[in-house]
């Protein structure tokens, strides 16, 4: 089970990841190939003996044995002495220190072989080969007028190479991406220990004792079975009798409510009630994009119609029933699905916020129940807009909408708070498992 919600959790922060490790990968291609400097190596093999033909081995002991063996390690302190280092330089008029050149020169010993396998390194071939040429003859020069003694016999030259060493730039792609990989997973891990982001619907259920009504995610969401779940769970076989206004909210941005308005409204109104979406959205309306009208006209315009009027209960009535059917065509939108209307919020100028948290929404709202079966309200995002709480007190029920990986349980229980008495209308959580749910009635409907 761990390892399930584990493979959950990087699934879910799979962005992260891949950003981290495409940055760690980009960064290693552009430093080995604009910033590390190639590096060429020109390679000899010498062997040594303590004897004047190095080859002649049928006289030898074990004592020449011990002695070859011990002249290796020897030579090989002579081959990066200061007087064959300062030879290279001067012949070759090298502008770089003694201990600099000693550096670019790799000594490996096989004594037991009496062998000396010696690499001499460059960021030029040319410069790698010059340098093995000229050291070789300084070498061997060298150990002449030390030990009085020819004994080094060449096994193979310097040759020009034609590849560089290093960097190895495949490997490093390799080893970047490895490493991208580990630091985005620990990061994930971190992120997620230090924050309080909804990583699973138990933990839902448990803080705050509220059932989940339904869940979306990318392969239930295109045969409508999130919404047939909502409707089974929340109205538990009784929608024929039901009527009231249901208010969707979310901690999140707007559109995580609409998009799961959209087509659970549309599957109601199929099932035979009528239904009137309200997009109570002030910043930013969305759901009338979904059937193509313009937000010219709407709540706040049918609000200013009655701004003056007086609501008490017997007037109201009264003055509602003489001039809803002349102001229904303007501002109440039919979709092309039965028993589905939608009213879109208008435009809304800078006093209008005020009239939209008013004691007209609620007489308007109840004779808005009367010819509909069932309102229900787009309330967006309740953290920046706090008259969805005020908004909260008008309606019925108040459904949550959340997503796994994005919500955070402080935001959620902040929004719970706020909503003061309210609370106890809330009737549950639909959890998206998904970023992106836009499901518009026209995709329904095809």
């Amino acid at each position: 089970m761990e390892l399930i919600n584990a493979i959950l959790l990087i699934q879910r922060k799979f962005r992260i990841l891949m950003i981290i490790t495409l940055t760690a990968l980009v960064t290693s291609g552009i430093l080995n190939l604009f910033f590390l400097d190639k590096i060429y190596a020109s390679s000899l093999t010498l062997i040594i003996s303590n004897q004047k033909n190095p080859f002649e081995t049928k006289n030898l002991g074990i004592d020449d044995i011990i002695v070859g063996e011990k002249l290796v390690d020897t030579y090989s302190i002579i081959a990066k002495s200061d007087s064959v280092l300062e030879k290279i330089i001067l012949e070759l008029d090298l502008n770089i220190s003694v201990k600099k050149l000693g550096e670019q020169i790799i000594i490996n010993n096989q004594s037991e072989k009496r062998l000396m396998e010696i690499t001499i390194e460059d960021t030029d071939p040319q410069g790698a080969l010059e340098k093995a040429n000229v050291f070789l003859n300084a070498f061997i020069e060298e150990i002449k007028n030390i030990l009085n003694i020819n004994n080094v016999q060449i096994i193979s030259y310097p040759k020009l190479p034609i590849h560089p060493i290093r960097p190895n730039v495949m490997l490093n792609l390799l080893i970047s991406i490895f490493t991208g990989l580990v630091i985005g997973i620990i990061i994930i891990y971190l992120l997620t220990y230090i924050d309080n982001t909804l990583e699973n619907i138990g933990e839902l259920e448990h803080r705050f004792n509220l059932p989940i009504l339904a869940k979306v995610s990318y392969r239930n969401r295109e045969n409508n079975l999130p919404y047939i779940e909502f409707v089974i769970n929340y109205f538990n076989g009784e929608l024929d009798k039901y009527t009231g206004t249901i208010l969707m909210l979310s901690s999140l941005s707007s559109k995580v409510a609409s998009d799961f308005l959209n087509p659970l409204s549309n599957l109601i109104a199929y099932l035979g009630k009528t239904v009137l979406v309200l997009d109570y959205n002030f910043d930013n309306p969305y759901l009338n994009e979904d059937i193509n009208i313009e937000n010219n006209i709407g709540w706040i315009d049918l609000l200013k119609k009655f701004q003056h009027q007086n609501t008490d209960d017997e007037e109201w009535s009264k003055y509602w029933k003489n001039i809803r059917g002349q102001y229904y065509k303007n501002f109440v939108r039919r979709t092309n699905i039965p028993n589905l209307d939608i009213i879109s919020m208008g435009i809304i100028g800078e006093d209008d916020y005020k009239l939209l948290i008013s004691n007209k929404v609620k007489p308007l709202l109840d004779s808005l129940i009367k010819d509909y079966d069932i309102v229900m309200i787009n309330g967006g995002s309740t953290i920046h807009q706090m008259e969805f709480f005020i908004l909260a007190q008008w309606t019925d029920e108040i459904i949550l909408i959340e997503t796994l990986g994005e919500s955070s349980l402080e935001g959620i229980e902040k929004m719970i708070e706020k909503l003061g008495s309210n609370r106890n209308k809330i009737k549950g959580f639909v959890i998206n498992q998904v970023h992106s749910m836009k499901i518009t009635y026209k995709a329904i409907m095809n």
